[in-house]
Parts: C-alpha cells; structure tokens; sequence
C-alpha cells in the first residue's frame, strides 16, 4: 500500500492535476493508435472489398465465355454436322463477346474447324492439347486453361475447352480463346491511378497486369506474393511488387483457382496516419497545458472553501451551531448550509434513529410468527428467528437461498402468481395455504400473508412475508377428513349387509313374527363383530374372541362349546362374514343339530397351515356330535347362503359342508390376505388339515 506523507490541500491538488493529466496523456496515446489501427482495418477491408469485386468480375468474364461455348454446343448445324454453317454461327458469336478464336476438336484432338485465318485443318496434334480435351471429356465440365503459349498466335493466351456430348457419347471439344487484353479491360482505370493489380493464373503467372500488362503477361508473380498465396489462398501480404515498391496486397481465388490481387503503396498508407498522428499529439498538448493551468487556478479557490467547511465540520462533531456561509463554489454551500442544519437536528435524530431501531429490531426478533423481507427475484433478504425455527435453516442458510427452493413444487405456481399480482398492484395483499420444504426433508404448512413495500416513486421495492405454522391444523383437518371419509364407506358396507340379510330373510319367513325374530337375531349378531371391531379401530378381530362371543349366547351349558386353534386375527371383512356364519350355524345347532338334545357338543376349531412357500391360510372348522341324525335340507334357505355362498364369495374362501349322520361338519379355508398369525414361529404346522 502506497504511503503517502501528509500535504496541503493545494499540494494534494497539484498531484490531483498531474495524476489526472499523465493518464489522459497515455489514454489520448492509446486513442490515437486505435484510431491508427481502426484507419488501417478500414483501408485493408476496402481493399479486400475491391479485390472481391475484380475476383467476381474475373469470374464473371468467364463464364461469359463459357456460355458462349454452351450456345454452340448446342447448334443444330454442329448436331447435323455442317461445320461450315457452324463456323459461319461461331464467327457470330465471336462478335457477341470477342474473342481470338474457336476451334472444334474431335475425342482424337484433330482440329475440325477454326476461326483463325490461315491455319491449316491438318495442324499436327499437341500432348498438352490432347490432355486437356481429355480432362474436359473425363469430367464432362468445361476446363479454363492457364496463361499458355499460344499454339496458334504469336503471343499467351487462355483457352477454355468446352465438351459436347451426343447420348453420353463425347463428340467434339469447342475451344473458345480469351485474349488476356480482355481481363486488362477489367484492371484498367477502376482500382486507383497508384494501385498495382493483377490476375495470376494457377501457376502464379500472371493473365494481365497493370502496370505493365503486355511486358508482363506469361510470367511470374513476384516471390513474396507467389510465397504468400502457397501459405494461403486468400489474405493480406505486405510484399514487394516487381518493381520494388513495398505495398500492402490484398489477394482472393477465383472459382476456376486463378488469383485476383490489389497492391497498395505502404508510403501512400501510413502519410494520413502520420499526419493525424503529428496533428493530433500537438493539440494534446496544448490542451493539456491549457487544462493544468485551469486547474490550479480553480484549486486555489476550492482550497479557500474546503478549509472553511473542514472548520465547519469540526464544530459539528462537537455539538456546536455551525452558522452558514456563502462560498464561491455552490456545492460547497450547499455542504455548509447542510452542516449548519445538522448541527441543529443532530442529537434529536440521533436519539429518535435509535429508538426506532429498537424498537423494529425488538418487534422483529420476538413476534411468534415467521416474517421475512424478500427481495424482487424472491432472495432472503432479512428473517427472524421464529421463521429460522419453522424452516429449520440458519439465517446465514436463508441468505444464500431463494424461497421458490424451499417451496413445494404443488404450490409454488399459485404463490408466483399471486407475487405478480401484487407486483402488478392487482392485489394489495394475499393470505394463502402453502408448504415448504425444511432442511431435513420434511414437509411443513404455513399459513402465508404477503404484502409489498413500495419506495415513494411506486415502484415495488421488496415483499414482508408473515408466516405462520399451521402444520397441526391441516394434520387435524387430514384426519377428520379421513374420518369422515372411513364412516361414510363402511356405514355404507354395513348399511348393505343389513339390506341383504332383510331382503334374506324376508324370503324365507313365513310370519312377521318370524321375520322380526330371525332378522333381530342376525342383526344382533352383525353387532357384535362389528363392536368388536370397533374396539379395535377396525383393524381386524382375534378370531378366538369372536368365536366366544358369537356362540356364548347359544351354548346351553355344561362345557358343551369347544374350542380350540392357534392365536389368530383376522380381517374386517373376514370377521364380519365369520360372526354371520357362526351365528347361522349355531341358530341350525339349537334349532335341528347337536344343542337341540340334551349331550350333543359342538366344536370349533382353527389353524394356520401351510404349504410350500405360501403364506399361512386360515382354516377353520365347525364339527357337531351328539345330535339328532342328520339329512340333508330339502330347501336351501338364507341360512345356507350366509355360511357357503356368502362367505365363499366376500373371502375368495373354499367351502365344505358334509351332512354326515353322525353330525353337520363345515369347514371354510380363507386365504392369507384376511388373517395372520398373533405372533409368527418358525414351528408352524406345513400342510396339517382338521382331521
């Protein structure tokens, strides 16, 4: 760190002007090359931009040429054959776009017809010639030669050959001349009096030059250019033209890979540039010595003012009444009348700025609901406490994340929404239901009310958020719902089963007094598996209990019930459909089986079997002994349905009933899905059955 020593106020200004001056001095430097820099991109795109005008403008002349090549090939005369017809259509169009010559070729290179006065048909054939007929026929695509010594004229040209095919078959070549003076006419008077410009063929020859063109058509460019062009085909190269003048060239290929360039003299170049430069570096100067001496003559009189209001400035550090006073420099009163102001008001609003700190910092910090200040882009600006705790982050945590990341995704697009609304003053406030996710994962609802702070201008300035956890209520709510929800479906179900056992037994009474009898019976028993589930929140029965209770009514005494079977619990469906079918079978027993003589016993028994891999399934048997002899029932009453139909049907169970004489056995197998074992061991029974 620089250090300083200590300086007056107009020392420190004289150093202000000099730091102030030398960076203006390098940056006016640092201008005056960019702007050298941006003179010379203008000139070499300019350059560029006319050496791709003469590169279009060479391509363009050719294909002139060659479409007056693709006009012959398709003369009828040329078809049928009259070759003095087709010279007489050739010479024609030689005055459409002049040329040297044309020449008609066979596949053999024989020379067929020429325009060329005085030259013989049987002129012997050349290899070059030859080759490049050949390459014409091969790719089926006029061939634009390079700068050649002329085979019939006295001096280089250009010749494009131009193949005729008849049904794929090659019959003739047309060689059209170029006269390298006509590619002259293209340099001439249209790139500047001081330009170079010139057009190579692929072998870096040139095809017209100017200046120079006839000493200089047929032979090389330059060294540096033709170097230039083998490094790559289009660029700039700063070079020595052949007459040794240093110039900036600018160079594009043509399409048939000739070389159009324009070379401008480097002295020419870089005069304006020096001239700006000179022109420039002088009024630099003397707007520098100019603006040094405006300087310190103003710092004179902004060191009068400043040390008046450093005076100032003192006096209100401590305590006192600073009058005010008029400076030359209007800022400088305006700071003073300031001063003066702040000398008076100082201690009260220093007083009322900490009460009311406090007094916010205390509401804030203490209020038992969440409150946050979020930003526009909904950034944690400032949080309380109580929001820390309802969120589980830090208020360091809070500060790095936005509250669209904490927000459920189900409720985030319903509370942008209504932050646009606000946004839009379509809302001055909104109260809604949300959720957030906290830090350990866990869901927790709030209740949120949001408004929006706006500065004096209207503009919106940043949102209060107060929330509140409601996480309790909407659990409470949940489970009312559920609640309400579970009553309704099973009063349904047990309003059904009630419906089927009337409509049952209304079948098969024979008196109102039968009716009422057997449907309070039968409801009586629905009671009290239903009780019994009841007390266990409908999550199933023991089926030990439920056999005691359905059958305690019935057993007439003296140890005439047994029963036996494994810990076992089954479900509400199975306990419902159970207790009807023991209530059925002992009503049969009191009414025509073993309870209905004095010795007769009943026995109820139970196990959990299993076979393989399956899960145990509950089977359960109702055996009676020492009855009346059974037969088997005439008529199958609503009895009958409740223990085999019924039962079958609601559990997926199997059903066997047996009428021996000896006494009525009815067992029911239920699938493991409606029962399970009260505590499991691994010394459960594999495929025992009731014997």
């Amino acid at each position: 760190r620089l250090s300083l020593p200590a300086m007056s106020m107009r020392q420190m200004l004289a150093m202000l002007v000099v730091a102030t001056a030398v960076p203006l001095v390098a940056l006016a430097f640092v201008m005056l090359q960019q702007l050298i820099a941006y003179e010379r991109q203008a000139t070499r795109d300019g350059l560029l931009s006319n050496t791709r005008s003469l590169g279009i403008l060479v391509d363009n002349e050719i294909d002139t040429h060659i479409a007056v090549a693709a006009t012959l090939a398709t003369s009828l005369a040329l078809e049928s054959g009259d070759l003095g017809t087709f010279k007489t259509q050739a010479e024609r169009a030689l005055t459409v776009a002049p040329g040297p010559w044309v020449n008609l070729f066979d596949p053999a290179g024989h020379l067929l017809m020429t325009t060329l006065p005085g030259l013989s048909l049987t002129q012997p054939r050349v290899k070059t010639k030859l080759d490049a007929i050949a390459k014409a026929f091969a790719t089926g695509k006029p061939q634009v030669s390079d700068v050649e010594p002329g085979l019939f004229t006295n001096r280089p040209n250009v010749v494009i050959e131009y193949p005729v095919f008849r049904a794929g078959v090659p019959q003739y070549s047309i060689e059209l001349g170029l006269n390298p003076d006509r590619f002259l006419e293209l340099l001439r008077d249209k790139f500047g009096a001081t330009s170079l410009v010139g057009i190579l063929d692929r072998q870096h020859m040139f095809v017209a030059r100017v200046p120079d063109h006839d000493a200089r058509v047929g032979t090389p460019a330059s060294d540096g250019w033709r170097a230039a062009i083998d490094r790559a085909p289009l660029g700039f190269a700063e070079i020595d033209s052949l007459e040794g003048v240093r110039t900036l060239t600018a160079y594009v290929p043509t399409r048939d890979g000739w070389t159009a360039g324009i070379g401008y003299p480097l002295a020419l170049l870089d005069a304006p540039m020096r001239r700006i430069l000179w022109t420039m570096g002088l009024l630099g100067a003397v707007l520098t010595l100019a603006s040094l001496a405006l300087a310190i003559s103003l710092g004179r009189r902004m060191s009068r003012a400043m040390s008046g209001l450093v005076i100032a400035a003192q006096k209100v550090g401590r305590g006192e009444i600073v009058a005010r006073k008029q400076f030359p420099i209007h800022e400088a009163t305006a700071i003073s009348q300031a001063l003066s102001a702040a000398s008076v008001d100082r201690r009260q609003a220093e007083e009322y700025l900490r009460e009311s700190e406090a007094r916010f910092r205390g509401t804030f910090d203490n209020t038992a609901v969440g409150v946050a200040h979020l930003s526009l882009g909904g950034a944690f600006l400032e949080v309380n406490q109580r929001l820390c705790e309802i969120l589980g982050y830090s208020a360091v945590e809070l500060a790095a994340r936005t509250f669209q990341e904490l927000t459920h995704p189900e409720d985030l697009a319903a509370d942008l929404e209504n932050l646009r609304k606000l946004r839009a003053a379509e809302l001055q406030a909104y109260t809604m239901d949300k959720r957030y996710i906290r830090k350990d994962g866990s869901i927790v609802w709030t209740g949120l009310t949001v408004s929006l702070h706006r500065a004096t201008t209207g503009s919106p300035n940043y949102f209060i958020k107060i929330v509140r956890d409601i996480t309790e209520r909407k659990q409470a709510q949940d489970d009312l719902q559920f609640l309400l929800h579970e009553i309704a479906h099973r009063s349904k179900n047990q309003l059904a089963v009630v419906e089927a056992i009337a409509r049952q037994t209304a079948r098969s009474a024979t008196s109102l007094g039968d009716f009422q009898q057997s449907f309070g019976q039968r409801v009586q028993g629905l009671a009290v598996s239903i009780n019994m589930l009841v007390a266990e929140n409908w999550t199933g029965a023991a089926l030990g209990d439920l056999v005691h209770r359905q059958l305690q009514t019935f057993e007439p005494g003296d140890a005439r019930l047994e029963c036996e079977g494994p810990g076992v619990t089954v479900s509400a469906d199975a306990a419902q459909a159970i207790g009807l079918a023991l209530h059925e079978l002992a009503t049969n027993s009191v009414k025509h089986g073993a309870w209905s003589t004095p010795a007769g016993i009943v026995t109820v028994s139970w196990l959990l079997e299993r076979n393989g891999s399956e899960k145990p399934r509950l089977r359960l048997r109702w055996q009676e002994r020492g009855g009346p002899v059974v037969k088997p029932p005439t008529r199958k009453g609503f009895g009958h349905m409740v223990i085999d139909t019924m039962i079958a049907q609601k559990l997926d169970a199997v059903v066997d009933m047996a009428f021996d004489p000896q006494g009525l056995r009815w067992t029911v197998t239920i699938p493991s899905s409606h029962s399970a074992a009260t505590s499991w061991g691994a010394d459960l029974p594999r495929g025992k059955t009731i014997d």
